[in-house]
């Protein structure tokens, strides 16, 4: 539990840092810096998007559990 904890913690942390980052210091190159933690919101989706395109991949490449010991029976 205590993990979690410090792991909110440091996303609150990193969130407030690009807000603060983007208002004041960042020159305004692209539309999305102006929207206050973008780049934290882009990560979380990006990488919960990795997770479901990977098991997708995973199940259409994942081979049965028995599936050398019935190449083993055929041979």
């Amino acid at each position: 539990m205590r993990g979690f904890r410090l792991l909110y913690a440091l996303a609150l942390i990193l969130i407030i840092a690009d807000v603060v980052y983007t208002f004041f210091a960042h020159p305004k190159r692209h539309f999305y810096w102006e929207v206050p933690a973008f780049s934290a919101a882009f990560g979380f989706v990006m990488c919960i998007a990795l997770v479901v395109i990977s098991k997708s991949i995973g199940k259409i490449i994942m081979k049965e559990e028995d599936y050398y010991e019935k190449l083993k029976k055929v041979r």
